[in-house]
C-alpha cells in the first residue's frame, strides 16, 4: 500500500533524470538526481508497523542506479581501478556475512514470533528471513551511490556540483522545516505508524536530529563555497541552515556546528577568523528571531541548561548502560555482533535502532574488530585532510579546512546520536555525507592537479 505518493514521484523522477544524465552525458544532471531524492525521509510503503520497514524515495533512486551502474557512458569511466575500490569490496561484503549469518542466526533465536504481526505484506515468510532480505535492499541501495561514484572519473568542476547540489537540498530542507514550525503549512510527512515517541515530529519525513545534521552540513559546506563565487545562493544557505537548527532543537548538531566553528577559527587564519565570526554572529542573531516565534523549541532549548535536567539519567545514558550490561551479558555479541541493523533486537530495555553513540551501535551489530575498523576509517579521513590542510594553501586550504571541520563536528556528533554508521533511519544522512567525504577523497580539486605533489595512498592504483 502506497503511503505517500510525493516521494515516488521524485523518485520516478531522479530515476528518469539520471537515465536522460547518461543519454544526454551530463554528469550535473545525474548528481542532482541521486542527492535530492536523499533530503526527505517521508516513506513510499512500509514493510512492517514502523519505521524499520520503511522505503523512501532514495532506496529507489539506489536500488535502480544499482542496474544503470553497467549502463554508465564508457567515456565517464576510470581508466583505471582506484585502491579504495578493493577496500569497499572488503566491506561490503563484511556487512552482507554480518546480514545474512551473524543477523539472521541471531534474530532465529531471539525473536518472539508474536512479532510477525508487525509484518504489513505477508506472513507467510519468517520474520528473520524477511528482515534480512528487506536490510539487503536497504544496503544495495546504499552501496550502489558509493560505487556510481567510484566507477566514475571526477574532476573539480564535479566535485563543486556535487557540494553545490547538497547546499542546495539542504536550503529545501531548511525552508521546510521554517515553514512547519512557524506554522505557515505543515511538511513533517511522515506517516501515523513512524510517529514513535521518543522520535518526535519529523520533517519531510527525517527526524529532528538528522534534520540538524544536515543543517550542520548545509553551513559549513556554504562558508566553504562563500569565498569561491555564488555569494547570494550560499549566504542564503547560512542564513536559513541557521534558522532551521535552531528550530530543530537538536543539541547534538548545536553542538557539531560549535566544534566545527572552533576548527575554523584554529585552522582557518585570517579567514577562518573572519568567517568564523561572520557564522557566530549569524547564529546568535538569526537563533534569537526564530526561536521568538517558537516558544515550545525555545523552551526545549531552555531545559539543555536547566541543571535539574542535567543531573537527571536521559534517555542516552540509560541505553548506553544497558549496551555496555548487554555486552557483558553476551561476549560473543561482543565479538562478532548481533548483525547489521539489528541493533534493536539486542537485550534491551526499551526499543532503539542505535545506541545514539556510533562506536556503540557498532561494536554491538558488527562486534569489536567491526567498530575499531570504524574508528580507523574516521580517523584515516581527519589525517588526510589535516595533510591537506598543510601542504595546500589560497581556496584549496579553505577548502580542506572546511571539510575538516565537518568531519571533527559531526564526529563530536555521532557520540551522542546515529551519524556516520549505519542506521535504517539514518540512511538519507548516511549516502550524503558518504558521497561528499568519499568525493574529498577520490577526486582533485583546484591547484591539487598542478602545483602539489600530494601521494593519496587510498586512491592509488590497484
Amino acid at each position: 500500500m502506497i503511503l505517500f505518493w510525493h516521494p515516488l514521484i521524485i523518485s520516478l523522477i531522479a530515476v528518469m533524470m539520471t537515465i536522460l544524465g547518461f543519454k544526454w552525458r551530463k554528469k550535473y544532471i545525474v548528481i542532482y538526481a541521486l542527492l535530492l531524492p536523499a533530503f526527505t525521509g517521508t516513506p513510499i510503503m512500509t514493510a512492517t508497523r514502523g519505521a524499520a520497514g520503511a522505503i523512501v524515495a532514495s532506496d529507489v533512486v539506489g536500488i535502480a542506479l544499482f542496474g544503470l551502474l553497467f549502463f554508465i557512458p564508457r567515456e565517464w569511466l576510470r581508466s583505471y581501478k582506484l585502491k579504495l575500490h578493493s577496500y569497499v569490496n572488503m566491506i561490503m561484503m563484511f556487512l552482507v556475512i554480518s546480514i545474512c549469518f551473524m543477523g539472521l542466526f541471531y534474530n532465529f533465536i531471539s525473536i518472539d514470533y508474536s512479532q510477525q504481526g508487525n509484518v504489513r505484506l505477508t506472513s507467510a515468510i519468517p520474520l528473520p528471513i524477511l528482515m534480512a532480505g528487506f536490510r539487503m535492499f536497504k544496503l544495495i541501495a546504499f552501496a550502489s551511490y558509493i560505487y556510481f561514484f567510484l566507477a566514475v572519473r571526477l574532476d573539480e568542476r564535479d566535485a563543486i556540483t556535487i557540494i553545490n547540489a547538497i547546499i542546495t537540498g539542504c536550503i529545501l530542507l531548511a525552508l521546510a522545516m521554517i515553514l512547519t514550525r512557524l506554522s505557515v503549512v505543515n511538511l513533517s510527512l511522515a506517516h501515523a505508524d513512524i510517529r514513535q515517541v521518543h522520535i518526535g515530529p519529523r520533517i519531510l519525513g527525517l527526524t529532528k536530529s538528522s534534520v540538524g545534521r544536515l543543517m550542520c552540513v548545509g553551513f559549513v559546506l556554504s562558508l566553504l563555497r562563500i569565498y569561491q563565487g555564488g555569494k547570494l545562493f550560499n549566504l542564503l544557505g547560512i542564513i536559513v541552515t541557521v534558522g532551521a537548527l535552531s528550530l530543530s532543537g537538536s543539541r547534538g548538531s548545536l553542538l557539531a556546528l560549535v566544534v566545527a566553528l572552533m576548527v575554523i577559527y584554529v585552522l582557518g587564519k585570517s579567514r577562518g577568523i573572519l568567517l568564523g565570526t561572520m557564522g557566530a554572529v549569524v547564529i546568535g542573531i538569526v537563533g534569537i528571531v526564530f526561536l521568538n516565534y517558537n516558544q515550545d523549541i525555545l523552551q526545549a532549548w531552555m531545559k539543555t541548561v536547566d541543571a535539574e535536567t542535567i543531573s537527571t539519567a536521559s534517555s542516552r545514558t540509560i541505553i548506553w548502560k544497558e549496551t555496555v550490561f548487554y555486552w557483558m551479558s553476551n561476549p560473543l555479541a561482543f565479538l562478532v555482533g548481533v548483525g547489521l541493523f539489528n541493533f534493536s533486537y539486542a537485550n534491551t530495555e526499551s526499543y532503539y535502532e542505535s545506541a545514539h553513540n556510533d562506536l556503540l551501535t557498532a561494536i554491538t551489530e558488527i562486534g569489536i574488530c567491526g567498530g575499531l575498523f570504524y574508528i580507523l576509517i574516521l580517523f584515516s579521513l581527519a589525517w588526510f585532510f589535516y595533510r591537506q590542510t598543510i601542504h595546500t594553501s589560497g581556496n584549496l586550504r579553505w577548502h580542506y579546512v572546511c571539510i575538516l571541520a565537518l568531519l571533527l563536528g559531526l564526529t563530536v556528533s555521532s557520540i551522542f546520536e546515529p551519524t556516520f554508521y549505519l542506521t535504517v533511519s539514518n540512511l538519507t544522512f548516511n549516502r550524503i555525507v558518504t558521497v561528499l567525504f568519499l568525493i574529498q577523497v577520490i577526486t582533485p580539486v583546484g591547484e591539487i592537479n598542478s602545483t602539489e605533489e600530494i601521494e593519496i595512498e587510498n586512491c592509488s592504483y590497484a
